[in-house]
C-alpha cells in the first residue's frame, strides 16, 4: 500500500490506516523514535538502518515505510522479505510527481567532499516512484490519496485484520513441517553426512524459500536418528544462520544457551567465523551458508580439510547476489569433485508464488537482474570487436564500444541499466540495492560501459565505476594527517595518507576504480584491460595525479592490475573474515610530478611487506605472496652487498655440508633465501619453497613448522631442510655455472 501526498496529510492517513489493521507485529523503519507515533508502539516497533541485519530470517505482519525520513534501498529490500503470507507493506511518501526533487535524508550517507544533498540528482527516487506508480496503476498495490475515500479503509481493514488475528493465536508454535522441495534436501544432506565422503552438495535458493530451515531441520533430524554428531555451521555473520539454528533447536525442543551453539544428546551444532574454520578438529559436516559472499580459495581449502560439505547461498538477495557463485565455483567443483551434486529451491514458502510484493522489489532493486547472454558463437566476433576498440568504423556490427555513459542517459536505457547492473551483480557478490541508488544518484561517480553490437542489437559486455577522490584543501588535508576528520568515502587518498604515510596525496586529485566487470563469456580476451584504460584516458584528460583501486588480494587479480599498470604499494594486514584475501591498494602515477612519490610508495611497500610477514601475513598464500616480490628488485637495490654475499654463502654452505647449527645460520639463511626471491631466482614453487618461506621469511619457530607439515621430529626435520637448502642452491649454481655468488664451494 502507498500513501502519497502531502507529509502532515499522509500521517494522518497513516494512522487511520495502521488503526484500521490491528497488526500482531509491525516493523516501522524510520530515522528515529520521534519518527514513530505514539500509536505505532501498540505490537511495532523501530527498526533503524543498523539495526535490519539483526532480523534477517525475522516475520513481520506490516512493514512501515517512513519515505519522508529517508529511503534507504537495502534496508526497504530486507525488511520486505520479513513480510508473511498476507501481510502489508506501507510506503508513506511525497506525491509520485514530485518525489524525485524530495530532498531524502538518506542523501547525506551517499553525498561525499566537496559535495553536498543538493547535488543528488534524483533519478534513483524517480526511477523508484516510476515503478511504484506502475504497480499501482495495475491494481497490484493499493495507493490512498487525496481523492481515496474512508470507505477504502473498512474495505482494507476486513480484507487484512483477520489474518493477523489467526497468525496471533499459533504465533508462538514451532513449525516443523517440511515442504516437499525441502524434504529433497534434508534427504540429500543425510546423503553428504552418511553416505560416500568428498559428495559436496550445493544448495541454491532465493530468498524466502525455506534454505536455513530445511538445513536446521535436516541437521536436528541427523542428531536425533543417528547421532552423535559434531557439525560446525559457518557464514559470514552469526545472524545470517540464525534462522538455521532456531530450526534445528526447534526440532530437537531445546533452546540455546548461547548464540551459535546447540548442544543434545552429546551432539553439537556450532558456529564459527569463516577465519576460523580451518582451526576446528574432529568436525562431522561442515556447512557454509551464504557462501557466495566467501572467497573461493577458502571454499577450496575447506574441500580439501573437511571429506562432508554442504555449501549453501542465496541467488537472489538484498545483501548480495550469489550468482557468481553459481557460475564460477561450481565449474571449478565439476573440475575437482564431478560426484557433487546440485539443488536449488524454488517455490516460495514465507508467501504466495508470483507475489507482488517480491516481484516489486526485485524489480525496483534489480535484484534479479542478470548479465546479458551471449551465445558462443558471439565468443569470435567479440575477440575481433576488442582488438577494434577506438578504431573507426563504430556504427559497424561485431564491434565493442566503450564509452563513458551520463546517468540521465543510463535511467533512459533501462536495458543498459538492467544490462549493467546484472554484470555487477554477477561479477560482485556484495552488490545491493544500495549500490544501485549510489550509481544513479552518486555524484563523485563515473560510470564506463562496454556494450557489443550485433545486427541493431545491444549487449552489456563490460562496466567500470570510478570515484573521484582526494585534492582536499589544506585545513581539511592537515586534520585528516592529524587523526581528526575522516571524510566518508575518499578511500585511496586517507589509505596512503594513515597507512602509507603519504601526506601529500590528500590535495591531490586521485581516481579509484571500485568496481570492474566483464560478461564471465568473454573474460581473458584483453576487454577488462581496455576498461582501465579507458578510465585512465579519462583521469588523464581530467589532470589526476593518481589512478588505483582497492580490492580483495588474489594471485589472478594481481596479475591483472600489474598488466594494467598498477602496482601495489599497501597491504592489509589481516584477513578479510568473509573472503579470506588480504585487501590491496594498487596504484599508478598519471602525472610526471607524482613519480618520484611513487617510487617512495615502492620502497616503503617493500620494507614493510618484509618486516610484517612475521607477525600479519602467515596465512597469504605462497603464490600470492611471491607474485608480490616480483618487480621489486627491479624497482630496489639488491637486499645484500658484495662483501656481505660472500659471508652469507659461507654459512650456507656450512650449513648444507658441516651442519652447522640452524639457529646459529638463521640470519644467513633468511638473507641468502630473500635475495634468491628478491632477484627472481625462484621462478617455480612447490612445497620445498612454501617450507622455506614458513621458516626464512614467516619466521616461525622449526617445531611449529614440523608439526603443521609432518615432517617428523626437530632432528629429521633439519635433514630434510639440509636436503632443501643444498638443492635449491645446486639449482642456482647450474642456472648460473661458476662464478656466480652462489655457487656452491667446500669450505676449507
Amino acid at each position: 500500500m502507498v500513501i502519497s501526498g502531502d507529509e502532515d496529510w499522509s500521517r494522518v492517513r497513516l494512522a487511520q490506516l495502521y488503526g484500521a489493521l490491528q497488526p500482531v507485529n509491525a516493523l516501522w523503519l524510520a530515522n528515529t523514535l520521534s519518527c514513530l507515533p505514539d500509536y505505532a508502539l501498540n505490537n511495532g516497533s523501530l527498526v533503524r538502518r543498523d539495526q535490519v541485519i539483526s532480523l534477517l530470517g525475522s516475520e513481520s505482519d506490516v512493514v512501515v515505510v517512513d519515505g519522508y525520513s529517508g529511503l534507504n534501498p537495502d534496508s526497504v529490500a530486507a525488511l520486505a522479505g520479513t513480510i508473511v503470507k498476507g501481510g502489508v507493506i506501507i510506503i508513506l511518501a511525497p506525491s509520485f510527481d514530485e518525489w524525485a526533487s524530495f530532498s531524502d535524508p538518506e542523501y547525506q550517507k551517499i553525498t561525499v567532499y566537496p559535495h553536498s544533498s543538493s547535488d543528488i540528482p534524483g533519478l534513483f527516487l524517480r526511477h523508484f516512484s516510476e515503478a511504484l506508480g506502475r504497480y499501482c496503476n495495475n491494481s497490484d498495490f493499493i495507493k490512498l490519496d487525496i481523492n481515496t475515500g474512508d470507505e477504502v479503509l473498512e474495505v482494507i481493514a476486513n480484507r487484512f485484520s483477520p489474518r493477523f488475528v489467526a497468525r496471533s493465536v499459533d504465533g508462538d508454535l514451532f513449525q516443523c513441517s517440511c515442504t516437499d522441495s525441502q524434504q529433497v534436501v534434508v534427504r540429500a544432506i543425510n546423503r553428504v553426512c552418511t553416505g560416500h565422503r568428498k559428495r559436496p552438495l550445493v544448495l541454491t535458493a532465493d530468498r524466502g524459500r525455506g534454505k536455513s530451515a530445511a538445513i536446521g531441520m535436516a541437521l536436528a533430524g541427523l542428531i536425533q536418528t543417528s547421532g552423535p554428531y559434531q557439525f560446525v555451521v559457518t557464514a559470514p555473520s552469526l545472524a545470517a544462520v540464525d534462522r538455521l539454528f532456531a530450526h534445528c533447536a526447534g526440532v530437537l525442543g531445546v533452546s540455546m544457551d548461547m548464540p551459535g551453539e546447540l548442544c543434545w544428546q552429546g551432539s553439537s551444532v556450532r558456529y564459527c567465523l569463516p577465519e576460523n574454520v580451518e582451526e576446528q578438529s574432529m568436525v562431522s559436516m561442515l556447512i557454509v551458508d551464504e557462501a557466495a559472499a566467501i572467497g573461493t580459495p577458502l571454499l577450496m581449502q575447506w574441500l580439501g580439510m573437511f571429506s562432508r560439505v554442504v555449501f549453501s547461498s542465496t541467488v537472489h538477495g538484498y545483501e548480495g547476489s550469489g550468482q557468481g557463485f553459481a557460475l564460477r565455483f561450481q565449474q571449478t567443483l565439476k573440475e575437482v569433485m564431478p560426484q557433487h551434486k546440485c539443488l536449488t529451491l524454488t517455490k516460495p514458502i514465507r508467501w504466495g508464488e508470483g507475489d507482488a510484493v517480491e516481484s516489486f522489489i526485485n524489480e525496483v532493486f534489480l535484484l534479479d537482474a542478470d548479465a546479458d547472454h551471449i551465445g558462443d558463437y558471439d565468443v569470435a566476433e567479440m575477440a575481433t570487436g576488442i582488438n577494434n576498440i577506438g578504431r573507426n568504423g563504430a556504427d559497424v556490427d561485431h564491434l565493442i564500444r566503450i564509452r563513458r555513459m551520463n546517468r540521465i542517459d543510463l535511467v533512459k536505457q533501462a536495458s543498459v541499466l538492467r544490462g549493467l547492473f546484472g554484470l555487477l551483480v554477477t561479477a560482485h557478490y556484495k552488490t545491493t540495492p544500495g549500490d544501485l541508488r549510489n550509481l544513479l544518484d552518486g555524484p563523485n561517480l563515473e560510470i564506463f560501459v562496454a556494450t557489443y553490437h550485433d545486427g541493431g542489437n545491444e549487449s552489456v559486455v563490460g562496466g567500470l565505476l570510478l570515484a573521484k577522490e582526494g585534492a582536499f584543501d589544506d585545513t581539511l588535508a592537515s586534520a585528516i594527517w592529524q587523526g581528526h576528520r575522516r571524510p566518508r568515502g575518499h578511500v585511496m587518498p586517507q589509505t596512503l595518507a594513515v597507512q602509507c604515510g603519504y601526506e601529500g596525496g590528500l590535495t591531490l586529485k586521485s581516481a579509484r576504480i571500485i568496481r570492474i566487470a566483464v560478461n564471465p563469456g568473454i573474460q581473458q580476451r584483453g576487454l577488462g584491460k581496455r576498461l582501465v584504460e579507458a578510465a585512465k584516458s579519462y583521469a588523464r584528460q581530467e589532470r589526476f595525479d593518481w589512478l588505483g583501486s582497492s580490492f580483495g588480494a588474489t594471485e589472478p587479480l594481481i596479475h591483472f592490475w600489474r598488466a594494467c599498470g598498477l602496482e601495489p604499494v599497501q597491504i592489509g594486514i589481516s584477513l578479510d573474515a568473509a573472503s579470506g584475501c588480504y585487501s590491496a591498494l594498487v596504484l599508478a602515477p598519471l602525472d610526471k610530478a607524482v613519480k618520484t612519490d611513487f617510487v617512495q610508495l615502492r620502497k616503503r611497500f617493500r620494507a614493510h611487506f618484509l618486516l610484517a610477514q612475521k607477525n600479519y601475513y602467515q596465512k597469504m598464500p605462497v603464490a600470492l605472496l611471491l607474485s608480490f616480490f616480483q618487480r621489486l628488485i627491479e624497482e630496489c637495490p639488491a637486499s645484500i652487498s658484495s662483501v656481505d654475499l660472500v659471508n652469507v654463502q659461507r654459512d650456507v654452505d656450512g650449513f648444507i655440508q658441516y651442519q652447522w647449527p640452524y639457529d646459529v645460520v638463521f640470519p644467513s639463511l633468511r638473507c641468502w633465501f630473500l635475495d634468491l626471491l628478491l632477484k627472481g631466482e625462484v621462478v617455480t614453487y612447490g612445497d620445498d619453497v612454501a617450507l622455506l618461506i614458513e621458516l626464512l621469511i614467516r619466521q616461525q619457530s622449526l617445531e611449529s613448522v614440523a608439526r603443521s607439515w609432518g615432517k617428523g621430529g626437530e632432528k629429521v626435520f633439519l635433514k630434510t631442510i639440509r636436503v632443501i637448502v643444498s638443492n635449491l642452491n645446486d639449482n642456482i649454481s647450474n642456472l648460473h655455472g661458476v662464478g656466480n655468488p652462489y655457487t656452491s664451494r667446500k669450505l676449507s
